[in-house]
């Protein structure tokens, strides 16, 4: 079983893919106009592993987007960081605790 530590994360792929682009290119700028976005994002995630959240911009580096479930939303959000929305649905949707 391989060790999770040692591992790369599902992120790192994206990232090797960058610099193996890069070194075709020799450049962050051409790569960037390559990909049709901003170098800022390029670099940032290349460099240091800052995810853009645009989804649109994940998509052109290759990044996979995880959209939130509404379980993942009920199980860790806090009730005031709930979206309005989804707070509204859960109170109308709930079940009373049995004792």
């Amino acid at each position: 079983m391989p060790n999770p530590i040692i591992t790369s994360s599902k992120l790192e792929k994206p990232r090797q893919r960058l610099f193996r682009k890069y070194s075709h290119f020799r450049s962050w700028h051409k790569l960037a106009d390559s990909l049709g976005v901003n170098i800022a994002y390029v670099y940032d995630y290349a460099i240091y592993g800052k995810e853009p959240g645009n989804p649109e911009i994940r998509k052109a580096l290759g990044i996979p987007y995880h959209h939130r479930t509404i379980d993942d939303h009920l199980a860790h959000d806090d009730i005031q960081d709930m979206p309005l929305p989804l707070l509204t649905w859960a109170f109308e949707n709930r079940e009373e605790m049995k004792p």
